[in-house]
């Protein structure tokens, strides 16, 4: 047997055993944590891998962890964290995990408020999820919404949990005035805070640039979102982080600013407000 090949059989070795060990374990928390973590670290950043071991069945395996063990935040957070890596970069995937656990991350979030991890891994899956289809957008919405600014506000230290609940409330805004209004009225200076609190984080700022970028996308909210005071911690991350510079220019050009904080009077947009 070649080098890839006792690979490939040590692989799926690997995953049938942790599979067994959450089929038949499912009543043990340590053992569900320990084997919904180990999942979730193999198929991180590899969509090959995410698929390989989505084949196994084990997203629904995932779910019972979720429904046994509602109580305990740490078999939870694992469990989440895994599947809201299966939920990435796949339509297949992601909607398997929104027909059959978007309602219990949404229970986790609320159960597990006070948790920072729990919080980070159920908003990252949340926000997964509504990485696609209008129908899982909105349905993300109506259950969530509330509870991810809750995560901004409760875990404003948490450079983690914030980008996670700011990327979620990108994307189920994406497409739909009524939500950015809706994210406007409730997170608008929660996520300015973002990148005041967390303007070393790269990440953090990317995931709430690109939501304020989202909201300014609206005629009617460019005006209060510069009363509010958004164009300079924009000016801000687009001169401190490449990888959010992209998010951080569209929000400015979007309010009618160039990336110095300057007034574009030539640009559609160009809002008569105060900085």
């Amino acid at each position: 047997m070649g080098s890839e090949a006792r690979k490939q059989a040590l692989f799926d070795r690997t995953i049938y055993l942790l599979a067994g060990v959450l089929e038949t374990h499912v009543g043990s928390a340590g053992a569900c944590l320990k084997s919904s973590a180990a999942l979730g670290n193999i198929i991180s950043g590899s969509d090959a891998r995410a698929q390989a071991v989505f084949e196994f069945g084990v997203i629904y395996s995932l779910v019972e962890v979720l429904e046994t063990h509602k109580t305990n935040a740490s078999a939870c957070e694992a469990a989440s964290g895994a599947l809201g890596k299966f939920a990435e970069r796949s339509e297949a995937r992601a909607l398997v995990v929104f027909e059959n656990a978007m309602q219990l991350l949404a229970q986790f979030l609320k159960t597990h408020k006070a948790s920072a991890g729990a919080c980070e891994a159920a908003s990252g899956a949340l926000g997964n999820i509504a990485a696609g289809s209008e129908t899982r957008k909105q349905a993300v919405f109506e259950c969530a919404m509330p509870l991810l600014s809750e995560v901004l506000e409760t875990h404003m230290a948490s450079a983690g949990a914030c980008e996670a609940a700011s990327g979620a409330l990108r994307n189920i805004i994406s497409g739909s005035e009524a939500r950015k209004q809706a994210v406007f009225e409730c997170a608008l200076y929660l996520l300015a805070k973002v990148l005041r609190t967390h303007k070393a984080s790269a990440g953090a700022c990317e995931a709430a640039s690109a939501a304020l970028w989202s909201i300014a996308t609206v005629a009617s909210l460019k005006e209060a979102m510069v009363s509010a005071g958004v164009v300079p911690v924009l000016v801000g991350v687009w001169r401190s982080h490449a990888g959010a510079k992209k998010n951080a220019n569209g929000a400015l050009n979007a309010l009618g600013f160039n990336d110095d904080g300057s007034k574009n009077r030539s640009h559609p947009n160009y809002v008569y407000a105060p900085i």
